[in-house]
């Protein structure tokens, strides 16, 4: 189904309200791809095929950590292959509460860019099998979904 984001992308997040489903949206426009995880009805992960947010990035413009701190973890991350999260930890830059709070911020960056897709279509595959994918979602982000309507309709 093809969809205008005014009126497709808010009814098809508050479908997934108040907390029953668990599962995953899949939403096409064009050649882009992205993947967003649901548990019990709030959006925890989005993952997407052509823009990237990188959680340093975040912290760098959160003013957390410095350029130089940002560019170590890079060399890090393409020496070990870990996510930049567990390494600002291991460096000392973040503490746990900064990690949390960026996280989240990076999740809604990512939930509110689809407000701005002109035309999309979209699969909801619902089940816990349909999020194995997604890995590991112990302490992942878990914003509310009202919230995220209502700041996409406003910054759309």
């Amino acid at each position: 189904m093809t969809a205008g984001i005014a009126k497709g992308f808010p009814g098809i997040l508050l479908q997934s309200y108040p907390g029953s489903r668990t599962g995953e949206l899949i939403v096409t426009a064009g050649d882009d791809l992205r993947r967003v995880t649901f548990v019990k009805g709030r959006p925890v992960m989005v993952m997407e095929s052509r823009t990237s947010e990188p959680l340093g990035r975040v912290l760098l413009e959160m003013g957390i950590i410095s350029q130089e701190h940002y560019d170590q973890s890079l060399i890090e991350m393409a020496k070990t292959g870990k996510r930049q999260g567990e390494i600002l930890l291991a460096m000392g830059k973040i503490t746990y509460d900064q990690l949390r709070l960026a996280l989240d911020a990076q999740l809604r960056k990512k939930l509110n860019r689809l407000f701005f897709l002109k035309e999309f279509s979209y699969e909801f595959k619902e089940g816990e099998e349909q999020i194995k994918a997604a890995g590991d979602l112990t302490g992942a982000p878990k914003v509310a979904t009202l919230s995220v309507v209502y700041h996409g309709i406003k910054n759309s």
